[in-house]
């Protein structure tokens, strides 16, 4: 299908949760053909936290989720090695980002589309994890 438009889009993927998910459909709605970049254990010790899901295990599960085609090793928090690599027509990212986010400027100074996603604040990695502290601290897990 050569006429399919790509779509690139990544994520740390730890903990999944309705907010990934939801960007990620998202993503996907904006063409026929999704990627997901899954920002390595190393790449996310760069910019945040160590991840508590293992890179292998986050790989997976971002796989399996329906609205993903195919799941992609991420090095870093900068996608454009793999920009480079699948050529995808638009790349894609929350809109939590106050700035273009990593890849954004890239896309655009080769021609191609840089689009965000709602992001929704329902929920977050951090805030599952602080949910499990509070609840260990109460008493209630």
């Amino acid at each position: 299908m050569a006429d399919r438009v790509v779509v690139y889009a990544y994520v740390a993927g730890d903990l999944v949760h309705v907010g990934q998910r939801r960007a990620l459909q998202q993503a996907k709605n904006l063409g026929d053909y999704l990627i997901v970049g899954v920002i390595t254990d190393g790449g996310i010790e760069a910019y945040k936290r160590r991840p508590v899901i293992p890179f292998c295990e986050r790989l997976e599960m971002i796989q399996h989720l329906d609205c993903v085609d195919l799941a992609v090793k991420q090095e870093s928090l900068d996608p454009v090695p793999n920009l480079i690599k699948y050529q995808p027509d638009i790349v894609a990212h929350g809109d939590d980002w106050e700035n273009d986010f990593p890849g954004a400027e890239y896309m655009r100074s080769i021609g191609k589309k840089a689009l965000r996603t709602k992001y929704y604040d329902g929920q977050s990695t951090t805030k599952i994890i602080e949910g499990i502290k509070q609840r260990i601290i109460q008493g209630t897990l």
